[in-house]
């Protein structure tokens, strides 16, 4: 089985996925905040609050995978639906903890796309790095 490259450390991986998930929930509490001036602003119903809140936790998670995966490296798909996990938890636990909500369905749907997300900013963030590691020189 091949191992991943850590940059020498294994430590180094939960640093990284640590400072990842950070980011992500801080890309997903701006773009919260955005979304609720938006519906402000345009005096949107709260049943688009559940799309904009998957679609703020997609953002982050895809942010954070993609910061991630950039600087391990490899493994994007793994490491990058990683990252998304732990972030939907983190926002679950926030949500948990924040409101008297419980789980429902949206729940779901935030998992899922936030897993997608992740899976496919760590496969975009490990393609980009190979395209500039081995373009030809003109």
């Amino acid at each position: 089985m091949r191992s991943f490259d850590y940059g020498g450390d294994k430590r180094n991986l939960g640093r990284l996925m640590a400072i990842g998930c950070g980011i992500g929930v801080g890309v997903t509490a701006v773009m919260v905040v955005l979304f609720a001036f938006l519906m402000t602003a345009l005096s949107l119903s709260a049943q688009t609050a559940a799309v904009f809140s998957t679609l703020a936790l997609v953002i982050g998670s895809l942010v954070g995978s993609v910061f991630t995966v950039s600087k391990i490296g490899s493994s994007g798909l793994l490491i990058g639906s990683a990252v998304g996990g732990i972030l939907f938890l983190l926002v679950v636990l926030i949500g948990l903890i924040v409101s008297d909500g419980g789980v429902g369905l949206f729940t779901v749907f935030h998992f899922v796309g936030s897993v997608l997300a992740g899976g496919i900013g760590g496969l975009l963030s490990v393609n980009r790095a190979a395209k500039k590691r081995y373009r030809i020189p003109k």
